[in-house]
């Protein structure tokens, strides 16, 4: 990397770390109202919810669901083909382009909501929408939109995957607050990844729900293709990603980097299931952008054990509220003890394909993410207050 490249990288993580250090000092020093994050608290909060909303499943019996977010392969492959799966879901496309300043913010989001406020109406010429569901940035969702939805009497519900950034930056120009939390308070439901995120949600009025991510169990899935490559990473070629790959090649691992930045560059997410299946190791790490001590859930954190493949990757402790490491993923704490279990896993194929096979069983099991949304409808009151 050049001086000039160190130097923006160097800048790029104080930042993140100045933004991530204030908003711990936001969770450490309370907000509106008394902390702490119970499933119970979620559960009675959407129940005094309920006598302004319609029944979640309506009148046939299964939620009508409205989608706002955009239409990416992981997104096809995954969240929105398990909504189809549990629900009536009907995706209205809004891309994830960036908006183009602060001063027409504002428009851009009467725009957007007024287009979803338009879906639902035609949807509703065939079915009673009883719930919007939102998975984008809350810079793109409007306060106006959101009480009107509330007073036609549709749930809402967000998901956000990026709190670690989202509780920072974008911000409100008037207020200063971030938009992912003026959304968050407002919604009926925000799920994040995040688990001290929820106690910031609650804090400042919202309605938090922790919850992983998840995978398709048939578009990641085992080919049964011979294991020819010792170690894989898949992702851009930034910030620490970098040197993870060049220490571990210095101690002699064979690592094949995918993805933007890489000799190799970006596959498809078809050929890197074929990876997946190819790898008799596949490397992870869970930091936050430039913040290599800042670690975060991550979508291949619950792709790559659906796939049946043993998975490496920088320990967090939010993992163990999914996984059981050591027996169905496997975590470094230093780029040196990642080298170690390498080579011992490469030794030892036997014990590598006990993982394979646990990772793969724990994930059918708990993480498809037809589990998950019913997990989370199970949440919503299905009756009329």
């Amino acid at each position: 990397m050049t001086f000039y490249g160190l130097l923006r990288s160097s800048l790029s993580e104080r930042r993140q770390l100045r933004e991530f250090n204030a908003l711990l000092g936001k969770i450490r020093t309370g907000g509106s109202t008394s902390g702490g994050y119970s499933i119970d608290d979620v559960k009675r909060s959407l129940s005094r919810k309920n006598m302004g909303r319609k029944s979640f499943c309506g009148s046939i019996g299964r939620p009508v669901v409205a989608g706002f977010g955009a239409t990416e392969s992981w997104q096809q492959n995954g969240i929105w083909k398990g909504f189809r799966g549990v629900s009536d879901f009907y995706l209205h496309e809004v891309p994830h382009e960036k908006l183009p300043g602060a001063r027409s913010d504002d428009h851009e989001r009467e725009i957007k909501g007024s287009a979803f406020l338009s879906f639902i109406d035609e949807l509703e010429k065939k079915a009673d929408v009883t719930c919007a569901y939102f998975y984008h940035s809350g810079r793109h969702i409007s306060d106006e939109l959101i009480k009107e939805l509330h007073r036609r009497g549709i749930w809402t519900i967000v998901m956000s995957l990026d709190d670690n950034h989202q509780f920072s930056y974008p911000k409100c120009r008037k207020t200063g607050e971030s938009h992912q939390l003026r959304v968050a308070r407002q919604v009926d439901l925000y799920w994040t990844t995040w688990k001290a995120g929820t106690e910031l949600v609650g804090r400042n009025g919202g309605n938090p729900w922790y919850g992983g991510m998840a995978a398709d169990q048939e578009f990641y899935c085992p080919l049964g293709l011979e294991r020819d490559m010792d170690v894989v990473f898949v992702g851009a070629n930034y910030g620490i990603r970098k040197t993870l790959v060049e220490k571990l090649r210095g101690y002699g691992v064979h690592v094949h980097g995918f993805g933007v930045g890489w000799p190799n560059g970006p596959v498809s997410p078809e050929e890197m299931v074929r990876l997946y299946s190819r790898a008799k190791i596949v490397l992870g790490t869970g930091v936050v952008g430039y913040m290599s001590g800042v670690k975060h859930l991550k979508g291949r954190d619950f792709e790559v054990p659906m796939c049946g493949a043993l998975y490496l990757t920088s320990y967090n402790p939010e993992l163990c509220d999914f996984f059981d490491i050591g027996r169905e993923i496997l975590c470094y704490g230093s780029i040196e003890e990642g080298a170690e279990l390498i080579r011992w896993f490469l030794r030892n194929p036997e014990e590598s394909e006990k993982i394979r096979a646990s990772a793969r069983n724990r994930s059918i099991r708990d993480h498809t993410w037809e589990k998950r949304l019913k997990n989370l409808f199970d949440l919503l009151p299905h009756s009329e207050g």
